[in-house]
């Protein structure tokens, strides 16, 4: 297995530039200043203790968030983890406690849980991916198929799940697809115009055929990408990227791409690709349930 970082990083520590807008706009779609049923009951303050549990199995991913969350309704709010993102948990288990005024507890109640679910799932499914890919000795990659606005976040998850983050953004790396080369005129001429536009920029090349292949070899991009090939065309494709690598001193690396789940990775046995690309880690998400308990004993303040 090659190591490129280059292509396979870890996005592994949020900053809060990566939430506070998302927690903002979640907050503002809940209406949590207009919590008309929490108003109704407690128009005091009154103190308590709320615990977040786990009601099924799982990796947990989202804790930095869901503590914001808190802090955004009420900065007031303490937290102790008794759990840590990338911890796996399982049904009954205690997550967090979060001690603070009742009011302020139940409005961040329904934006912590929704932000914690859903980057758990992502880490949960990756996990999964990558329990399957290690026999055969391959790495899962993450796409830009992510939610809008979720991206550090969805990524994030990802690789608390064990998989490696691909390109962030468009101004990453190149990655010449079948569009830019149809409209560049060849594999040749998009190449040949990238590498005049950007010479020092990392490159990845999509290619549908082994003539394809066979073409954008030569002008030695950094990655291929092998979309959309069966079992037999991927090892067809990966033995011609080893042997010019070999005769070459060549790092080319090859990706798998093109519909791929956890329910069909085992088309990939013995093709020895170094990645597979999964939109579905982030594009395809089951949340990991997980509730809020406010203790039975408050206290008014």
């Amino acid at each position: 297995m090659k190591n490129n970082t280059t292509y396979a990083s870890k996005y592994l520590k949020l900053s809060s530039a990566d939430y506070e807008l998302q927690l903002k706009l979640a907050f503002e779609e809940d209406g949590y200043e207009q919590d008309v049923s929490t108003l109704s009951i407690f128009e005091q303050p009154a103190r308590a203790c709320a615990h977040i549990i786990a009601r099924e199995s799982g990796i947990i991913a989202g804790l930095p968030v869901v503590q914001a969350a808190f802090t955004f309704i009420d900065k007031q709010v303490q937290i102790e983890f008794l759990k840590q993102d990338g911890e796996t948990c399982s049904s009954g288990d205690l997550i967090l406690s979060a001690r603070g005024d009742i009011r302020s507890l139940l409005r961040a109640e329904r934006v912590a849980l929704n932000f914690l679910g859903f980057l758990s799932g992502i880490a949960t499914a990756t996990r999964r991916v990558c329990d399957a890919l290690q026999p055969m000795n391959i790495r899962p990659l993450d796409t830009r198929k992510t939610i809008p606005g979720l991206r550090r976040l969805s990524k994030y998850a990802v690789a608390l799940g064990g998989g490696y983050n691909h390109r962030m953004s468009l101004a990453d790396m190149g990655l010449i697809k079948d569009n830019h080369i149809a409209q560049a005129g060849s594999v040749t001429k998009a190449i040949k115009k990238f590498r005049e536009k950007y010479p020092n920029m990392p490159l990845e090349v999509e290619v549908d055929t082994i003539e394809q292949l066979r073409e954008a070899l030569p002008l030695q991009p950094d990655m291929i990408l092998l979309d959309n090939m069966n079992p037999g065309q991927l090892k067809e494709c990966v033995n011609l990227i080893r042997d010019f690598n070999i005769k070459y001193g060549t790092n080319i690396t090859s990706e798998a791409s093109g519909g791929f789940r956890l329910d069909n990775l085992d088309m990939l046995t013995g093709t020895g690709v170094d990645y597979v690309s999964l939109g579905s880690l982030t594009s395809h998400v089951i949340p990991i349930d997980f509730s809020l308990e406010i203790q039975n004993k408050i206290h008014n303040s």
